[in-house]
C-alpha cells in the first residue's frame, strides 16, 4: 500500500472521527531531506487532557502525551494559562510546541518544573534533538515562598529552536 493510499485511509477516519464528535489527531505527509515521506501528528493539548484553567495542575497530563506521542509530534497549545507544579517534565527529539495567542505554561508559589533534554546516548553528540517552541510563553512569580520558575535543562542536546518566546518572572 503506498503512502497515498495510507494518507487517504487516515483521513477518512479522522473525517468519520469527526463526523461522531471524537476528537481525531491531524496527519500530514511531510519528506525529509532523503526523500522518504513519513506522517506527522499534531494533537491539541486540551483535547489530551490538559486544562488551561489556570488553576489545575498539568504535569501528569503533559508528560502522559509526550510519552503517549514519541516522535515527529506537535502539540498544539490553545488560549488558556496552563498551571505547572514542581517537578520534571521529560522530552524527546522531534516535538514542537506551537502556542496560541494567550496561551500560557504558568508556575506558582515558589514551584520549579524542570523541562528536562535527556541524551539516550553517551558523548557531546547523544542528546534529544529537534525541539521547537514556538510563541510560547512561560510566566512565573516571585513569592514569599520563592521565585516560580521554569527551567530548560539542554544537555548535550541539538537544534533547540525557542521562537517568539517570553519568559515573564520565570
Amino acid at each position: 500500500m503506498n503512502l497515498r493510499v495510507k494518507l487517504g485511509l487516515i483521513a477518512t477516519v479522522a473525517m468519520g472521527a469527526t463526523l461522531l464528535g471524537l476528537n481525531p489527531v491531524s496527519v500530514t505527509s511531510q519528506q525529509t531531506s532523503a526523500g522518504v515521506a513519513y506522517a506527522a501528528t499534531t494533537i491539541n493539548a486540551k483535547h489530551q487532557g490538559m486544562v488551561g484553567d489556570g488553576a489545575t495542575s498539568n504535569n501528569t497530563a503533559l508528560q502522559d502525551m509526550i510519552d503517549k506521542w514519541s516522535d515527529n509530534v506537535t502539540i498544539h497549545v490553545p488560549k488558556g494559562t496552563y498551571l505547572f507544579d514542581a517537578g520534571n517534565i521529560k522530552l524527546h527529539s522531534n516535538i514542537t510546541f506551537k502556542f496560541d495567542k494567550g496561551a500560557v505554561f504558568r508556575i506558582t508559589g515558589g514551584h520549579r518544573v524542570n523541562f528536562v533534554y535527556p541524551s539516550p546516548e553517551a558523548g557531546y553528540d547523544g542528546g534529544i534533538s529537534n525541539v521547537t517552541w514556538q510563541n510560547a510563553t512561560f510566566q512565573g512569580d516571585n513569592t514569599s515562598a520563592g521565585q516560580s520558575v521554569f527551567t530548560q535543562s539542554i544537555h548535550h542536546a541539538q537544534n533547540v529552536n525557542f521562537d517568539k518566546c517570553v519568559f515573564d518572572n520565570a
